[in-house]
């Protein structure tokens, strides 16, 4: 007979065969991690899975052939699997984005409570003086004082608009929500605090400091990430709470009238979502369940990770041998008797290089791609906001973007009049005027005629005759030209010294209704009545474009890699004159950037947009506090260079309002002037907003700076009606109606 080998000597294989079948699975630790893993890549990548826009609404659907109003239930709709809300918003959408917010300020929560928790229970349980017993009456305190109750104080007395909401829920969550964990701590601190080990190494002469860091913290540390899956999951049921009673981050006030204010939601969270206080109809069944159904999944998988923690930290399976140390014992195995004869042999070796080069070689390829993307962008970004024949003002809207914006300084302190032009002829002034690169001022009037003007002292260079009324302001190409749009459909081009160039004659009975702008390879596009004409550098006409009904009277703009063009919400492709986007409603406005970013504008809200399949996506907005600064729909908006926004509200018979926004929504400044009409003639290098307008019937000028509360200056200007303006470096061009031309300089 054979003998049998001792149990040490036994096979390992034979070993896991019969240990196997013994081993117990944490299946609350399994399935925590596993609802926690899903929740948190919703979080991660929901914003890109979302199929629509959380903010898009939609008034009526078309359904085959029946026409479908909101709010649509699960699966009734195609495109919308969870239904909408009452205002036609894709909740499967607002589901995927809603998930990113609450779980940062969840997480943020339950780490602040989770430090606050560890200090103040470490320190109650180890002291046993005054100190210690200090601690005990406050954590008993902390303990009687509901969360719920304390956080719905703290929010309403900090306000939830504005930059300050997301501290007003973590301090107001935080305030008292640590004295569970401290209670815990404090038990768990003071069983170490008597055992003997701690009492010899206190004789000998050690600190508390050091028998906290050495003997104390091991011992608590481990149960720390228990304490927090509870304390994120306790933290999500308040935060719901919260939303459910109307308090939640990221919603905005926004004046509708002059004595009404309406509450918007801005980008959703989980609270907002449970939310049914909301004046902006963020309320309905549909909604309601589906973001429950997260919360209570989230807080099922934090409770499950919590116990199952807490029961793998349990001493007796800790001495028990677990699946995992099973595999790992298992997998070592694999590796020692096969995987490492084989990468030892030379042709493992081999292998080893050839995966190692080819790696190198697919990190390498997407590294050169994500460089020369970067390079590609910072080369867009840096060419595409030059303008044209680097002219100071070369259009309406100074440059082909419409961004009136420059990069040098304006008047600061208050100006003194350099001179004014009118002409000996009685006339008026046409829109506003252009600079170009040498300083020249290009003006012209009613006679119809077109001045050049001398920038020193005002004297006419040259001056021309027009075939045809003019409208809008003239425009500059890229080898001094100076085009002028003609009130009956034409267009006409004129030599940097006055020489004509060609005439694109009348093909049409409707009006042109704005000033040409000319693009980056010398294309001229202006507006004829609900067209859009593209004429190129030679005069002859490559497209118009149809389907735009209000008449807008101001040039075109482009976008800023110059692949589209733009009119308020109607944007096409510089190609054909193609509509870009088929959005219904579309945007009210659509900007370009200093920053070489395209901004849309829905109602308050200005957010970057991208197109997709004809469709405009837009980005996260831009949030801010209204409060009293909003007066309606802005009339105008732009964005500077660093990201700071601005909004100009010029309603026609009340005070004009404009103000700047950061890019984190910190409104930086709020100017008030009673002009009626008003016109933002641009920004310069500093920021400084310079805007024009009339006030008791007499034209004023005035400079606004983002940390001023008043303005740098305000000045009066002989005649009524400002039609436009210019910033050239230094000094300000005003156009009034009546009037004439002024050139503002700074003062002595």
């Amino acid at each position: 007979m054979v003998p049998s080998l001792p149990n040490n000597l036994a096979p390992r294989a034979a070993i896991h065969r019969e240990r196997l079948p013994l081993v117990h699975l944490n299946w609350a630790l399994l399935a925590g991690a596993l609802l926690v893993a899903l929740v948190v890549f919703v979080a991660l990548a929901g914003p890109k899975l979302a199929p629509h826009d959380p903010q898009e609404t939609n008034a009526i659907l078309r359904v085959g052939t029946a026409w479908v109003q909101p709010p649509f239930a699960p699966f009734a709709v195609p495109g919308f699997p969870l239904g909408s809300d009452e205002r036609g918003r894709d909740i499967y959408s607002l589901l995927l984005w809603a998930a990113r917010p609450t779980l940062v300020l969840v997480g943020l929560v339950a780490a602040v409570r989770l430090l606050l928790g560890l200090l103040i229970g470490l320190a109650a349980g180890w002291s046993a003086a005054r100190l210690g017993r200090l601690l005990d009456l406050l954590i008993s305190a902390a303990l009687t004082a509901p969360v719920l109750i304390v956080a719905l104080a703290v929010v309403a007395v900090l306000g939830v608009q504005g930059g300050q909401g997301l501290w007003a829920f973590i301090l107001g969550l935080s305030l008292t929500g640590w004295a569970e964990t401290a209670r815990v701590v404090r038990e768990l601190t003071r069983g170490v605090r008597g055992q003997a080990y701690v009492e010899a190494a206190r004789a000998l002469g050690a600190t508390d400091l050091y028998l906290l860091a050495r003997h104390a913290l091991p011992h608590v540390l481990p149960m720390a990430w228990v304490l927090l899956a509870f304390e994120v999951s306790a933290t999500i049921l308040t935060v719901a709470g919260l939303g459910f009673l109307g308090y939640y981050t990221n919603d905005v006030w926004m004046m509708i009238s002059d004595t009404t204010a309406q509450r918007f939601a801005g980008l959703p969270d989980l609270g907002q979502m449970l939310s049914t206080v909301s004046s902006d109809i963020y309320t309905g069944p549909y909604k309601l369940f589906a973001a429950g159904s997260l919360v209570f999944l989230t807080v099922l998988g934090f409770n499950l990770l919590g116990a199952g923690l807490r029961q793998q930290l349990n001493v007796e399976r800790v001495r028990r041998r677990t699946q995992v140390t099973v595999a790992r014992e298992w997998l070592r195995d694999v590796v020692e008797d096969h995987l490492r004869p084989a990468f030892d042999s030379r042709w493992g070796q081999r292998a080893q290089r050839a995966v190692a080069i080819a790696a190198l070689a697919v990190i390498g390829y997407f590294g050169a791609r994500a460089w020369l993307a970067q390079r590609a962008a910072a080369a867009n970004t840096g060419a595409a906001l030059a303008v044209p024949g680097g002219h100071l003002w070369a259009t309406e809207r100074r440059d082909p973007y419409g961004t009136r914006t420059v990069g040098y300084a304006g008047p600061v302190s208050a100006p003194r009049m350099a001179w004014s032009f009118l002409p000996a002829t009685p006339t008026v002034l046409v829109g506003g005027p252009a600079v170009a690169a040498d300083g020249t001022v290009y003006v012209h009037t009613r006679e119809p005629a077109l001045y050049a003007l001398n920038p020193a002292d005002g004297s006419v260079k040259w001056s021309v005759a027009l075939a045809d009324l003019p409208v809008g302001s003239p425009a500059l190409g890229p080898e001094g030209q100076v085009y002028v749009a003609g009130e009956q459909a034409g267009l006409l081009a004129f030599a940097a010294d006055g020489v004509p160039l060609w005439r694109l004659p009348a093909t049409t009975n409707g009006e042109a209704t704005g000033g040409p702008m000319v693009g980056l390879d010398g294309t001229i596009y202006y507006t004829i009545a609900g067209q859009v004409q593209a004429v190129t550098p030679a005069g002859q006409p490559l497209w118009r474009a149809n389907g735009f009904t209000r008449r807008v009277p101001r040039p075109p703009a482009l976008t800023a890699p110059g692949y589209y063009l733009y009119l308020r919400g109607l944007a096409l492709a510089v190609s054909d004159g193609s509509a870009v986007i088929n959005n219904h409603p579309a945007p009210d406005q659509m900007v370009t950037g200093g920053d070489g970013r395209d901004y849309a504008l829905q109602d308050n809200l200005l957010a970057p947009w991208t197109t997709d399949k004809g469709q405009l996506q837009m980005g996260a907005p831009l949030l801010w506090e209204f409060g009293n600064y909003a007066f309606g729909i802005p009339t105008d908006v732009g964005v500077l260079a660093d990201g700071t926004a601005w909004f100009a509200y010029l309603p026609q018979f009340q005070d004009a309002r404009f103000v700047y926004v950061r890019p984190d929504g910190t409104a930086t400044g709020f100017i008030r002037f009673a002009y009626a009409p008003g016109v933002v003639v641009g920004l310069d290098d500093a920021q400084r907003a310079y805007i024009c307008g009339t006030r008791a019937a007499q034209a004023h000028c005035l400079a606004a700076a983002p940390a001023a509360a008043e303005p740098l200056w305000d000045v009066a200007l002989p005649g009524g009606t400002v039609t436009g303006g210019a910033i050239a470096p230094g000094r300000l061009y005003v156009s009034v109606l009546e009037s004439g031309l002024f050139a503002l300089t700074e003062g002595d």
